[in-house]
């Protein structure tokens, strides 16, 4: 029997080895609180369950650092460079990667990792040299993985990310990625995809309605959420929410969308609420399912964060987003642009309160309620980015 034979059989062996041993890997920021960032991946592995034979149970969930966030209705999230090529564990195992979304051009290793408040953030400083985590040492962008980085690299996918601008350098980063779709405006020129998290109602309405029983599910209420570093200062907030609370006769419920380092924090909330003049509550629970169940029974929704304009969207509660940036304007323009002009406001002045107001007027009110829009949108992330990846990996099991 030849060497040459020998060789070729080995390969052949081992290359069985590694196909066989073949796992998904998705990667976000869903290792620290941020709303968004912990639904984003639930939409795939729901997806995953409704029309692929993939077993989900086998699904590894990653991030810059390795956090439980089941407490918070997340998933228990691993360190991103724990399953490198570095790791002689995985030397055998090939990768398919899903970016699972959000504003990843542009965020760059040590400001994703000062997020976190996590004893293994010592291991990203310069002090470390040689403990420094892998990943320190990598390009700058915290969720943008290269192929070179895994010892048997599968398919690297994007699932709607935002970030960057038609502008951005960062897309070169992104040539060797195998399916890329985008949540906004890109230099590709691709089209922009809705966010994953428009078919939450879809997906996950008996879940939510669960959760929606058990938490102010007799109320009705004005859902309100903002963070310090964005807002006006507390007296203009309270004064504006005191006019809002007043003129429609409904309380005021402040929730957190984002908890990680500086994001939403209860201080602010009740320092406005000390200024208010109205009934108010204050809720402190974290769990993002609660948080939607909020946000889904609410008479309308006054708040900065992208995905909880996405969830009032999906469940049609008038909603009013403050002081918006790029990503929450992309969102509106193409996917609620009926409402474009009725449905934002800066908490810097008065116009918070007037569209606010305004939002539950019988005209306005018909605009916001058409469910039809939302079901179209999820079904179009559905058909234009989710089976397409799936069909990619040879997972597809479903009917068009």
């Amino acid at each position: 029997m030849s060497i040459i034979f020998l060789i070729t059989a080995a390969l052949v062996l081992h290359l069985v080895d590694v196909m066989a041993d073949k796992k998904l890997l998705i990667h976000g920021a869903m290792g620290r609180h941020n709303f968004g960032d912990i639904l984003m991946p639930h939409m795939l592995t729901k997806l995953f369950s409704m029309e692929t034979d993939i077993d989900i149970d086998s699904i590894i969930y990653t991030d810059v650092l390795a956090n439980d966030m089941r407490i918070f209705g997340g998933f228990n999230t691993f360190a991103v460079s724990d399953y490198f090529k570095s790791n002689p564990k995985w030397a055998n195992t090939t990768f398919d990667v899903i970016i699972g979304g959000g504003e990843i051009l542009g965020c760059p290793v040590p400001f994703a990792v000062s997020l976190f408040e996590n004893e293994r953030t010592k291991y990203f400083t310069k002090n470390n040299p040689e403990k420094r985590d892998p990943l320190f040492d990598r390009r700058p962008l915290a969720y943008v993985l290269e192929k070179k980085d895994f010892a048997h690299p599968g398919l690297f996918m994007l699932n709607t990310i935002g970030g960057g601008g038609r502008h951005s350098n960062y897309y070169n980063e992104l040539i060797d990625y195998d399916f890329r779709s985008y949540r906004n405006p890109n230099k590709e020129g691709k089209a922009v995809e809705p966010d994953s998290v428009v078919t939450v109602k879809r997906l996950f309405g008996d879940r939510v309605e669960v959760y929606a029983d058990a938490s102010f599910a007799y109320k009705k209420y004005i859902a309100f959420q903002h963070h310090a570093h964005d807002s006006a200062p507390p007296h203009h907030v309270a004064a504006m929410l005191t006019g809002i609370s007043t003129a429609l006769d409904l309380p005021i419920v402040f929730f957190r969308a984002g908890a990680a380092t500086g994001h939403d924090t209860l201080p602010f909330y009740h320092k406005v609420g000390a200024l208010l003049d109205v009934e108010f509550y204050v809720m402190p629970d974290l769990d993002v399912w609660k948080i939607v169940a909020l946000i889904s029974r609410a008479t309308l929704m006054v708040s900065s964060s992208l995905h909880t304009r996405i969830i009032a969207f999906a469940y049609q509660v008038p909603r009013v987003t403050l002081d918006c940036r790029h990503k929450q304007i992309a969102f509106i323009e193409y996917y609620d642009k009926s409402v474009f002009n009725i449905s934002r406001a800066s908490s810097h002045d008065e116009t918070m309160k007037h569209v606010a107001i305004t939002a539950l007027s019988p005209e306005n009110l018909k605009i916001f309620q058409q469910p039809k829009i939302a079901a179209d949108a999820a079904e179009k992330y559905i058909k234009d980015v989710f089976r397409p990846m799936a069909k990619l990996m040879g997972h597809y099991t479903g009917k068009e």
